[in-house]
């Protein structure tokens, strides 16, 4: 099951969401990855930890890219999806308003203020 979130936590821009070289394009059928998925990063420096990020958008398949809120344009080969395993593995590093609204928490990220509210889920 994929882990989706609200990407305007994440970025106040707009990306086109799926492209073809460069090119905009359709939603593809069954695609890898959606806008808000929640994938998992694997960093070349440090200690072998993963990093939580988000998909914003430009999802290029053909071309092997994506855009991400932690990194930019990332390698699809540098990230796998993110399960909810994850958000417990001590070696898989998240941000907090990540972390929240993965587990079902309200986030609201105010590009303005930037002010961050954190509302408990409701029961």
């Amino acid at each position: 099951m994929k882990l989706i979130v609200d990407i305007k936590n994440y970025t106040p821009f707009t990306y086109s969401p799926f492209l073809d070289r460069d090119e905009e394009v359709e939603t593809p059928n069954n695609p890898t990855y959606t806008v808000g998925q929640v994938v998992a990063v694997k960093r070349e420096e440090g200690d072998g930890k993963e990093e939580l990020a988000v998909v914003l958008g430009c999802i290029d398949e053909i071309g092997g890219e994506l855009r991400l809120d932690l990194c930019g344009m990332t390698c699809i080969d540098k990230i796998r999806p993110a399960v909810k395993s994850d958000l417990k593995n001590p070696n898989v590093v998240c941000v907090e308003k990540l972390l929240k609204e993965c587990q079902g928490f309200k986030v609201n990220y105010n590009w303005n203020t930037y002010e961050l509210t954190i509302e408990e889920p409701k029961k």
